[in-house]
């Protein structure tokens, strides 16, 4: 006998919700593993295991009919690797994934390390303070991914600007999806308008694409889609990720002594951020077929919204879940997704929090954070403004 689905009032986009989400996921956790959403009139799977089966099971829950949570964001940004079933996903993936795999990433390596000991060394000058969203979150992602791209001037300074529409559409068309569309389409325009072999970057990912194309080893329509690709989401992920790093750390000194003196913690420090603090809040699937998980029957055709935010504070999975703790005995998490759509780029962001932290951790003593506020975006959950100081390991030496 199917059980009765309960139902969530609230507005899962409204600003109260967006600032302060996690009452509403422990809430909606306490409803069920499943919860019908009343004012989107979607389905959400609210515990690790619903999300984590719907991840598994790509063939029941499809991504082609777009994932974000209307019609309208769903239709508009269709077609991309993200919305899109196999073969098309295998196809965008085996194409646009290379230079991301830990492989290629080795090349780039001491690059990006001696980029954030420079990051780092100029901001453990600062004894004033800085603000983390500004002036460390953003830098490191901003210089690596730009160049690699290869995008003209006019792409590079509003990569930003484009992938936070994006993760704006990716919601609901309110005042921000509505002003998404608007920079999407100017994003469309440009690359297809403006992107040639003699204005991007030779030996940058877009110049691989044409010389893929040259060979036959891409189809043509599936250039663009990868260009829109590696510009939008390729960044505020990863700015996020950062910041609650940043805050997490700064929050438990005891934690960032251990990574300190033990620097093969780094990569647990930045599993367990991601954990807890989430960069991406939901993307939807739609039902292939009628389906029943644990009695609760979900019908053809409906939109299911995945809240991975809410399956990684899941208690059944993760002991004291919203506690901060580098030394999980496990911390199988949902952050960067599960199974074929896994995020592409999750190789490079751990590249980049790693030597960040690599570099932090060689002088910074204490980390203190002030004034957080939460940034007003549909998808992306990250901090607007974060006010910091590094405290040097050698502080009287740097005050004299």
């Amino acid at each position: 006998m199917s059980k009765p689905i309960p139902t969530y009032e609230k507005d899962f986009y409204s600003e109260d919700v967006i600032r302060d989400p996690y009452p509403e996921y422990e809430l909606m956790r306490g409803l069920g593993p499943v919860v019908y959403l009343k004012k989107l009139g979607a389905y959400a799977f609210t515990h690790y295991e619903s999300v984590k089966y719907a991840l598994q099971n790509h063939r029941i829950f499809i991504n082609s009919n777009g994932v974000a949570a209307d019609d309208f964001g769903s239709s508009f940004l269709k077609g991309n690797i993200l919305s899109s079933d196999p073969p098309v996903h295998s196809e965008l993936r085996k194409a646009m994934a290379p230079p991301l795999m830990p492989k290629s990433l080795k090349l780039i390596e001491t690059r990006v390390e001696e980029f954030a000991v420079k990051i780092i060394n100029k901001l453990i000058l600062k004894q004033d303070g800085f603000d983390v969203m500004k002036e460390l979150a953003p830098i490191l992602p901003l210089e690596i991914v730009r160049d690699m791209i290869g995008l003209p001037e006019f792409g590079k300074r509003n990569m930003l600007n484009w992938a936070d529409a994006a993760f704006n559409i990716l919601g609901i068309q309110n005042s921000r999806g509505q002003d998404g569309v608007r920079k999407i389409t100017e994003m469309r325009q440009f690359i297809e308008g403006k992107i040639t072999r003699e204005n991007i970057r030779k030996g940058g990912w877009i110049d691989r694409l044409f010389i893929m194309l040259e060979n036959d080893e891409i189809k043509p329509e599936h250039v663009p889609i990868i260009i829109r690709d590696y510009t939008t989401p390729s960044l505020d992920t990863t700015i996020s990720a950062i910041g609650h790093l940043i805050w997490h750390l700064s929050q438990n000194p005891d934690q960032w002594d251990e990574v300190r003196n033990d620097k093969s913690k780094i990569e647990l420090a930045i599993s367990e951020s991601i954990r807890l603090s989430s960069p991406i809040r939901s993307f939807c699937r739609t039902t292939a077929v009628d389906i029943e998980f644990q009695s609760y029957k979900i019908p053809e055709g409906s939109k299911v919204m995945l809240l991975f935010a809410s399956a990684n504070r899941d208690d059944r999975i993760f002991p004291e879940p919203d506690r901060f703790n580098i030394n999980r005995l496990t911390n199988d998490h949902l952050g960067f997704g599960y199974g074929i759509h896994m995020c592409v780029g999750k190789h490079l962001a751990i590249l980049e929090m790693s030597k960040l932290l690599l570099a932090m951790s060689n002088q910074v003593k204490t980390i203190r954070t002030y004034n957080p506020r939460i940034y007003l975006n549909n998808t992306i959950y990250r901090f607007e403004e974060l006010s910091a100081r590094f405290v040097p390991i050698n502080e009287n030496e740097i005050d004299k």
